[in-house]
């Protein structure tokens, strides 16, 4: 009993510390105010006629019901996704600055460990939803309209939604990004692939398995990890019916913010207990995954982390090591451009594997030779993406690989190194863009062409900018895959590769420099906390 209570008090311990850190880090602060903008702006102001959220051509009233499902659907969808991003680094963070090493000397066990840092991811995504609920209830009081049973229905309607249905789906992110961080430390672009098309899926299995079961079935409520089935449902079923030739109008939720006059009162769920209990059945299956990590957990042996996590050679070894054909350029404070260019390229493509080589070949033949609408809309934005790890770490190398009191000690470190950085960046999407763009300009379509331009210009500045500014990689890896599901999607707004030829490719250009000069503020912010 008391090795029991000694255990929980690990764990208690381990994910307090964990989160009062993480807490007070940048990216914690940007996730929280884009969820809350997020939920601000999907709740339309009474009156209007735009609604992100329509169904079969009506909005819901603002009713506390209304809202209060709207924004546990939005929450469920974005910190599935956003989440692990945000949590999905402590056990690397740990080896990195040497704490793990420090742990591994104590009494904790490798389980206790990881369920402190499981523990830990849930409790920062929860204090996500403690503001989103404030932000609901403020919601109500500005944008509140009245239905037949009043612009109330209590707090339970505003709120019980938000803690009943996205809870199980923060407890399987807070599981995986354990699991992940233990079963696929060596792949982050295999990570970032499976958990984007795990978050489809889960948005699309619902409607496509348990379409025609019943929505509080034990089966529709486990595989309705995102609540898109039982949101959908509980709205269809207080749709008004308007007779079309006889038929009801289809009922679906679409994105982004369609015009539509009509409207209706959504009532609230109709007795959701005890069917969403049977959500909870995710609880029990994050709780495996931990435990089956705990099981392979290295528990920070430098002979079982891997490579990348062995104790670093000292400076005897280092000097006696070969040269590498990687070898950087001398760089003198008087150095050209081109030189420190090259240097910032060579570091964007250092490390990577055969595989990556093969896979950016392969993508770039295909972008040639493949029908041109179909390799700018889909090959070019996957191929870029590709390059995901070399692009992520442009603003924050130095701080990630801790050379900052190196780097930023140099002359002029803001005119020398960054606009490099920028310029590396932007070169290689461009030169990985060319047969596009080239295509595009014999098929006499010069702002597609304008808009691969662009779109690198824009994806280098977006990176420098998120490094910077959060000394961290996180933020670009998770905008990236949304950026490039927006562009195969072909919404307008998210078009940043030019593949629709509209004059808004000026826009991506425009908001490429603005962002390099913003990463550039950011640096400077570098230069003075180093």
């Amino acid at each position: 009993m008391s090795s029991f209570t000694g255990t929980l008090r690990a764990v208690a311990a381990i994910a307090l510390a964990d989160f009062r850190q993480r807490a007070r880090s940048h990216s914690f602060l940007i996730i929280l105010a884009l969820t809350v903008l997020a939920s601000w702006h999907l709740v339309p102001p009474a009156g209007a006629t735009a609604a992100p959220i329509r169904i079969g051509g009506f909005r819901a009233l603002n009713t506390a019901a209304g809202i209060g499902a709207s924004v546990a659907l939005l929450c469920a969808l974005w910190l599935f996704f956003a989440g692990f991003y945000l949590v999905g680094n402590t056990i690397r963070r740990d080896m990195a600055t040497g704490v793990g090493e420090i742990l591994a000397t104590t009494r904790v066990g490798k389980g206790a460990y990881l369920f402190g840092k499981a523990l830990s991811n849930l409790a920062v995504l929860f204090a996500i939803l403690v503001v989103v609920s404030l932000t609901l209830v403020l919601l109500l009081f500005v944008k509140g309209e009245a239905g037949e049973s009043g612009v109330g229905g209590g707090l339970g309607a505003l709120l019980l939604p938000l803690w009943l249905l996205v809870p199980p789906s923060l407890t399987l992110v807070a599981a995986l990004a354990v699991a992940a961080e233990i079963h696929l430390r060596r792949g982050r672009m295999l990570v970032h692939a499976a958990h984007f098309v795990l978050w489809i899926g889960f948005m699309t299995f619902p409607f496509a398995v348990f379409q025609n079961a019943s929505p509080s079935s034990a089966g529709s409520q486990i595989s309705d990890l995102l609540a898109l089935g039982t949101v959908a449902t509980a709205f269809e079923a207080d749709l008004p019916t308007v007779a079309s030739a006889g038929e009801p109008p289809t009922q679906q939720v679409t994105f982004p913010f369609p015009e539509t006059t009509r409207t209706f009162e959504f009532r609230g769920f109709r007795n959701p207990l005890p069917a969403w209990l049977w959500r909870f059945v995710w609880v029990g299956i994050a709780a495996l995954l931990v435990t089956l990590a705990a099981i392979s957990f290295h528990r920070f042996d430098p002979e079982r982390a891997g490579p990348a996590h062995r104790p670093r050679p000292g400076p005897a070894e280092t000097l006696a090591a070969p040269v590498s054909r990687w070898a950087l350029a001398d760089l003198a404070p008087g150095s050209p451009l081109l030189t420190r260019l090259g240097t910032e390229l060579q570091l964007m493509l250092h490390g990577r594997s055969r595989r990556w080589w093969l896979v950016s070949a392969g993508l770039l033949l295909a972008s040639a030779l493949a029908p041109l609408p179909a390799a700018h809309r889909f090959l070019l934005p996957v191929l870029w993406l590709w390059q995901l790890p070399g692009l992520a770490p442009l603003g924050a190398r130095e701080i990630v690989a801790r050379t900052s009191e190196i780097v930023f000690a140099t002359p002029r470190p803001l005119t020398r190194q960054l606009p490099a950085a920028f310029a590396a960046g932007a070169a290689l999407l461009i030169a990985l863009g060319l047969p596009v763009a080239v295509r595009e300009l014999a098929a006499a379509r010069p702002l597609a062409a304008l808009g691969v331009v662009g779109g690198a210009l824009f994806l280098t500045g977006l990176a420098l900018a998120c490094g910077t500014w959060t000394n961290s990689t996180r933020l670009f890896e998770m905008l990236l895959p949304l950026l490039v599901y927006g562009a195969h999607k072909g919404m307008p707004p998210l078009d940043f590769t030019g593949a629709n030829a509209s004059p808004a490719v000026g826009l991506w250009l425009g908001a490429g420099l603005f962002l390099g000069l913003f990463g550039l503020a950011g640096r400077a912010k570098q230069v003075r906390s180093c």
